[in-house]
């Protein structure tokens, strides 16, 4: 018993010293744990987050801080943002978005070539009108001309008609035009209805200027207008040397020597009922302008003019007959002891007036002619005419009589599509001799 109790502590101090170590033991063993799962939106978060932080390591800008008292302050006086007028215009064309406005004005152009003269004496030449896509902006229509012939004519212009109202030009427009022509060959013979052939002379016309002009459109037929046209005029020696010299021949004429500038107020009402404006058939047309014309510079040069053209069209049973007829009126009324500059006045002698006489053969200051025409289809395509012209200048009304009518009577082939006359010949007889006249387009 006494030998039982003796070794009882022993076996006790060796249980707690095994007990001791088993704990160290435990207690020194690494702890597994495993970890949570991370969804989808906290990776981007944190991918995010760590983006940020390399940015703001690398950038120094975005760790500045910047002080709101140190920042520039609008002017009270203007109210102006800050920076130079050069940076907010900049920033107003960027904002308007005009570069992209241009590309729709000028996408998909359209170019017609052209054929044929710039008026009478001209000869044949070629040119070409540029257009912008109209259906894409109806608002806004840019033009450009240019057109040449051999006989060393030239017509340039450049244009825009706008439509503030954005109805499309149909009702209101503004027009704005300028241009420049040179006209090297016109022919003069004198003043009067009595001036002689044998004093056939020409002169070098070289013209620029610009129009502007306002219109409107109460009704489908009637257009109203008012506008503005400035013009310089100067004279020169013609170029054909087989006739004379106009400013040598008739160096007392107004206008010979220096030309002239002119400003000129125009109104006009124009009345159109017309079926086809490129092959009518039938209907009536009119169209009344009046003007003031006064010189800018030393010039003493100021007249009114007025003109006149009115035109009917009468089928005879059938569309493939028709009977035309025209009158044709340009009057000049001096101001005071004003003068008129001899190129403006009124001429008679061209491919629509008196068209058995040479170009321009007849000047004065009032001018009054009439056509008549009768029109008929051979086979489709082409078509025949016979006409008669009349007409004469004079100075006052007293002087206009029928003794001093001159007329002239002819007929030739027209060359149609659907929409116009592409091509026409006429010869025309007077009492100075016959003239064979090619041209595009109807005669009126």
């Amino acid at each position: 018993m006494i030998t039982r109790l003796r070794k009882t502590p022993v076996i006790l101090c060796a249980l707690l010293c095994w007990l001791a170590m088993t704990t160290q033991a435990q207690s020194s063993a690494p702890i597994e744990v495993k970890p949570e799962p991370i969804s989808q939106e906290n990776q981007q978060e944190q991918k995010k987050t760590t983006q940020d932080s390399e940015t703001k390591k690398t950038d120094p800008q975005r760790q500045r801080i910047v002080d709101p008292a140190t920042m520039p302050k609008p002017d009270p006086k203007t109210n102006k943002p800050p920076g130079s007028t050069l940076d907010r215009g900049i920033t107003r064309f960027e904002n308007s978005k005009a570069l992209e406005k241009l590309k729709v004005y000028f996408s998909h152009p359209i170019v017609h070539p052209r054929f044929g003269g710039i008026g009478d004496g001209s000869g044949f030449g070629l040119g070409v009108e540029f257009t912008n896509n109209v259906s894409k902006s109806p608002n806004l229509k840019l033009s450009a001309l240019l057109h040449g012939t051999f006989r060393r004519y030239l017509l340039t212009s450049a244009g825009i008609s706008v439509d503030p109202t954005r109805g499309g030009r149909e009702r209101f427009q503004l027009d704005f035009t300028g241009r420049y022509q040179l006209r090297p060959r016109e022919q003069f013979y004198g003043l009067g209805p009595d001036s002689l052939r044998s004093n056939r002379s020409n002169y070098n016309l070289q013209e620029r200027g610009f129009n502007f002009a306002s219109v409107f459109k109460p009704t489908k037929s009637l257009r109203l207008g008012a506008g503005l046209d400035f013009s310089s005029t100067r004279i020169f020696d013609g170029t054909d040397n087989r006739f004379a010299k106009t400013p040598k021949l008739f160096p007392a004429l107004p206008g010979i020597a220096r030309g002239a500038s002119l400003l000129s107020p125009q109104i006009f009402i124009e009345f159109d009922q017309r079926n086809d404006k490129g092959n009518t058939t039938k209907g009536v047309y009119a169209n009344l302008m009046a003007s003031s014309n006064d010189s800018v510079g030393k010039d003493d040069f100021g007249f009114v003019n007025l003109k006149l053209d009115a035109r009917g069209y009468l089928p005879l049973g059938t569309p493939r007959r028709v009977l035309a007829a025209r009158l044709i009126g340009n009057f000049n009324n001096e101001k005071g002891g004003s003068h008129i500059p001899f190129f403006r006045l009124a001429r008679l002698g061209d491919a629509q007036t008196l068209r058995g006489y040479r170009p321009f053969r007849f000047y004065g200051r009032n001018a009054l002619a009439a056509n008549l025409e009768y029109r008929f289809e051979l086979i489709p395509g082409i078509g025949a005419l016979a006409f008669t012209d009349v007409g004469q200048v004079f100075d006052r009304r007293a002087q206009l009589s029928a003794q001093g009518l001159h007329a002239t009577w002819g007929g030739g082939v027209e060359f149609k599509s659907k929409k116009s006359t592409m091509f026409r010949i006429l010869v025309g007889k007077s009492g100075e001799g016959t003239r064979l006249i090619f041209g595009f387009g109807q005669t009126f």
